[in-house]
């Protein structure tokens, strides 16, 4: 599936977790028990707020959403969104 916000086409996918790769420089940090708050709002809910990837399949967003899928063993596919615009290198939108 696909959308167009604000003049940036997103593309919706399921991408299996092992696949998806954790930013280096990614400034927050999440507490055991902020994961476990995530990972139970997933079991309850569903996964229904997408990590957001780059083009390498980098997270922009999500983070925590992924140490929750992990923790829960969830090794197959969750839904990303992959931003199809390239941010300025070097940066993060």
């Amino acid at each position: 599936m696909s959308v167009k916000k604000d003049g940036v086409k997103l593309d919706i996918k399921y991408r299996n977790i092992g696949d998806i790769k954790g930013y280096d420089r990614n400034a927050r940090t999440h507490s055991d028990e902020h994961v476990a708050q995530i990972a139970a709002s997933i079991e309850e809910f569903g996964f229904n707020n997408p990590i957001l990837i780059d083009e390498t399949s980098t997270i922009i967003a999500g983070h925590g959403r992924l140490a929750a899928a992990q923790r829960l063993g969830l090794g197959g596919a969750s839904p990303t969104c992959a931003l199809q615009d390239n941010p300025v290198d070097g940066e993060m939108p």
